[in-house]
This record gives structure tokens, sequence and C-alpha cells, in this order.
């Protein structure tokens, strides 16, 4: 890439890069309950610790009022990390 072409690409990272997103809406409340129980990972972001993962699941349940528990699975014949079950 010669001069010219890196000066512009930094301009474009400088003026796209600083573009301000409108903020985002809270809810004032989640039914937990909603979301207790066995889930299945269908898409994922690539993490290095979930190399070679396959049939990964979280399974979450209630611990106490404004707590959960999140538990990851995945079999993985070559990770001790994430243990069938």
């Amino acid at each position: 890439m010669d001069r010219r072409s890196t000066g512009v690409a930094a301009l474009a990272v400088l003026v796209f890069g600083c573009a301000t997103n409108p903020p985002l809406e809270v809810t004032d409340a989640v039914d937990l309950d909603r979301f207790v129980g066995r889930w299945y990972e269908i898409a994922s972001f690539p993490q290095r610790f979930q190399q070679g993962c396959v049939a990964t699941t979280a399974t979450y349940s209630r611990r106490r009022i404004r707590r959960s528990r999140g538990e990851s699975r995945s079999d993985n014949p070559r990770s001790d990390k994430f243990p069938s079950g």
C-alpha cells in the first residue's frame, strides 16, 4: 500500500470510527424464569477455549432472588474445560 492509500484509510477510520450511536434502550425488569433450563448454542463468536467444541449447551438455574447460575457443556475430546454431560 502506498502512502496515499494509507492516508485515505487512516482518514476513513477517523471519520467513521467517531460516529456516535444512540443510547441503548434498557428494560425495567427481566423475567429470569424464562431463561431457566438448557440452552443449545446455534452460533457463536470463536473463542480460544472453545476450540473444537461441538454440541455446546448452557444450563441456567435459579439460586436465590436476583441470582442465577450458568453451566456450560460441550462434546470436545481434546478439551477438559467443558466436560461432556
